[in-house]
């Protein structure tokens, strides 16, 4: 969280509260005087941990303060990179994941130039000003190419029609605003391609 957590009492005893793996860049966040709550592994400080809070890429930052600095909880299934689960949202190379209708799950897979070589989805040039190249992988067939705000929301989708094996796609986006977006390449058949891209 870019700003800090707080559990509001309205007059009642809050009792058996896990306060455990947050971010916070102001202090004194936490004035409850109930003597059961668990407050574990969070750091305050104003020096920010991501890679670009200003456009909301909420990823930690190489060498940042919550890398490998949280507490494992056994109730949570996902994984995590490193000695211990980061403190925040995210994992450092993991899941830009989102919540709401066109969430996109925690695999705790990054959505990076790395799986653009493993997928063989090209995009160029990136950083992008104004067209957008796709290199559409092997054998796709029709499909949608949908990219999303790192909050989830579609922002721009186009139908593509017809088998366009290794072929280029051109997709205009200097319409959307300064930032990181994720690009869903999905096709008829079911096979889906993601990446991210930054709009200058």
């Amino acid at each position: 969280m870019q700003n800090a957590p707080w559990t509001p009492v309205n007059g009642y005893t809050q009792e058996n509260n896990k306060i455990y793996n947050n971010f916070a860049n102001t202090g004194n966040w936490f004035t409850e005087t109930a003597t059961d709550f668990d407050i574990q592994d969070n750091i305050i400080t104003n020096t920010s941990p991501f890679e670009d809070a200003n456009n909301q890429n909420f990823m930690p930052a190489a060498g940042s303060s919550v890398l490998d600095a949280g507490r494992f909880i056994s109730s949570f299934t996902t994984t995590y990179k490193g000695t211990a689960p980061d403190i925040g949202a995210y994992e450092r190379l993991g899941t830009q994941w989102t919540a709401g209708v066109n969430a996109i799950e925690d695999t705790g897979e990054a959505l990076s130039t790395t799986d653009n070589e493993l997928l063989k989805l090209e995009l160029f040039p990136n950083p992008v000003r104004d067209n957008l190249n796709i290199i559409l992988p092997n054998n796709f067939t029709t499909g949608s190419i949908d990219v999303y705000s790192l909050l989830g929301a579609l922002v721009k989708s186009t139908e593509v029609k017809g088998n366009l094996n290794n072929s280029t796609f051109v997709i205009p986006i200097e319409n959307l605003v300064t930032g990181t977006y994720i690009i869903r390449v999905k096709s008829r058949d079911g096979a889906s391609f993601n990446s991210k891209f930054i709009k200058k």
